[in-house]
């Protein structure tokens, strides 16, 4: 018996001895290690950009992680010794040998210099579109959407959420109409915007931003909100670019390039494209006439068939000068040239309140159309530290034209119709950043805006032969627009709100004139404008 107790007490002593061999050592409290990654030249974050820790003279990864969109990163890891690498495609990696880690650590700013040796290298990457949401608006990054490859920009921007574009080109936001477009924060200064969109490559865009509530930094135009497309500029060292064929049904074929030269402090840009296209279409309409009583009086079955053809040629050119490491200048040239023909067949049917077939009149409308846009666009972007403290200035010049000459026939009358308008523009605007401290930003800025149109509209009617103006609907309209606005706003986040509050004053100097009625009016009004914007996270 008292063997038996002996050998039962050195298996409990060896269980016990295998259990507490078996219990690994005590872990050791985490820290963190911080940082921010930029792009040396531009000092732009890199986003996705790679953090990987191994012990020194290792390659086994014991730690890391990536950046987040404000190039920003944080891994834990125990304290100790270790070797960092920090790295992004097409980037010189960064490594920081022997650090020695003892509590949080904050490794301050990872400047990556592009890598031109990896040119010699053909890599395919894909490319998603993304979407970012701030306080005060939606970001879209197109990416390498392969819906809209040989597309236009109507094409991309029918691919955002919220936005719709018709068969007429019109852009609307969320059912409406009513808004403002803007390409790289400046207004379209094409008379015809709609036709300016559809003739943009869509190769062309970087992003695009959906403001459904504008901020005291925009016009205090009401509408449904702002979209503001932002267009490319080569990132990459060295020679590089993309050309883009296609072609569809109805007929329509597209043509466009993009390239980029960029060196240590020079990057030349530029866009070109042409488009053609045709769109057929047809139509019924059936109205009902009704008698005071109720009673039915007749009844007209219109039919319509309708062809638009359009071609156009968009080019824009540019530099980009990177005047001091937090400095950058760029200057560019946009010019857009198209023309079309509209021709509408509609045909006419008459009944009486019995539906008695009792006659049918046709009507022909054949209209040529064409436009040209020049402008010139200056921007100087100032940045003081890489927190967002800076100080932007831009400056656009444009002159733009639209003309429109209509025959419409319907015998034994006929008509033309003659719309010419040409517009000249003035933009000067600037916007100053400043951020106090983690969560909250103060801005302020002016804006300029000195706008001239000139429209000459003409009406003939054909009589005896010879047509003949028609005074009643003749008429030459000049529009003169100067605006001077300022503002300030200032946004902070506490804990999952965000806060933007803003105040803009506008001064506003209008005068249109009807010439050939020698009929002038002048309207001058200055008003502010606050604006206040609460989001939860």
């Amino acid at each position: 018996m008292k063997k038996i107790k002996f050998a039962v007490l050195l298996v409990c002593l060896f269980t016990s001895l295998y259990n507490y061999a078996q219990q690994a050592p005590p872990a050791r409290n985490k820290v963190k290690v911080t940082g921010k990654v930029l792009e040396k030249v531009s000092k732009q974050p890199l986003e996705y950009a790679t953090i990987s820790i191994t012990a020194p003279n290792d390659t086994k990864v014991i730690a890391g992680g990536i950046t987040n969109p404000k190039g920003e990163f944080d891994v834990a890891i125990a304290p100790g010794t270790y070797d960092i690498k920090v790295e992004f495609i097409s980037f010189k990696p960064t490594f920081i040998k022997g650090k020695t880690i003892s509590g949080d650590t904050a490794l301050g700013v990872v400047n990556l210099s592009e890598d031109a040796a990896q040119l010699s290298e053909v890599v395919v990457r894909a490319e998603k579109s993304s979407v970012e949401i701030k306080l005060d608006k939606k970001v879209y990054n197109v990416g390498q959407d392969m819906m809209v490859k040989g597309g236009t920009v109507s094409d991309v921007l029918d691919n955002v959420p919220s936005v719709s574009v018709d068969s007429e080109g019109n852009v609307s936001l969320r059912g409406s109409d009513n808004i403002r477009i803007l390409i790289d924060g400046r207004p379209s200064n094409a008379i015809n915007v709609a036709e300016a969109l559809r003739q943009l490559p869509a190769d062309a865009i970087d992003k695009v931003e959906v403001i459904t509530n504008p901020s005291a930094r925009y016009d205090a135009e009401g509408g449904s909100g702002i979209i503001n497309i932002i267009l490319k500029k080569g990132k990459n060292q060295g020679f590089n670019g993309t050309f883009i064929a296609s072609t569809g049904l109805p007929e329509t074929y597209g043509l466009s390039a993009n390239l980029n030269y960029k060196t240590e402090k020079l990057n030349y840009f530029t866009t070109a494209g042409y488009n053609y296209r045709t769109n057929e279409g047809m139509g019924l309409t059936n109205t009902s006439y009704y008698n005071a009583d109720g009673s039915p009086k007749g009844y007209l079955d219109e039919d319509r068939d309708t062809k638009r053809i359009r071609n156009g040629f968009n080019a824009r050119a540019g530099m980009e000068w990177t005047v001091a490491p937090n400095t950058f200048w760029t200057n560019a040239i946009n010019y857009q040239k198209n023309s079309g023909e509209d021709k509408d067949y509609i045909n006419y049917n008459n009944f009486d309140a019995a539906h008695a077939f009792t006659g049918t009149t046709n009507r022909l409308n054949n209209a040529d159309t064409g436009s040209e846009n020049v402008e010139f666009t200056s921007n100087l972007i100032k940045n003081f530290n890489d927190k967002g403290h800076k100080l932007t200035a831009d400056l656009s010049v444009s002159r733009n034209t639209d003309d429109s000459d209509g025959l419409i026939t319907a015998l034994p009358t006929s008509n033309t119709t003659l719309n010419d308008q040409v517009q000249k523009q003035i933009l000067l605007q600037a916007d100053y950043v400043l951020p106090l401290g983690k969560g909250s930003q103060f801005e302020a800025g002016y804006k300029g805006s000195f706008g001239d149109l000139n429209n000459e509209y003409n009406v003939t009617n054909l009589i005896n032969g010879e047509y003949v103006i028609d005074p009643k609907k003749s008429n030459t309209l000049e529009y003169k627009e100067n605006i001077n606005a300022l503002y300030a706003q200032y946004g902070l986040k506490v804990n999952k709100f965000s806060y933007l509050f803003g105040l803009r004053w506008e001064d506003t100097n209008i005068q249109v004139n009807l010439l050939d009625n020698s009929i002038f009016n002048t309207k001058k009004y200055n008003n502010l404008f606050p604006s206040a914007f609460v989001s939860y996270e």
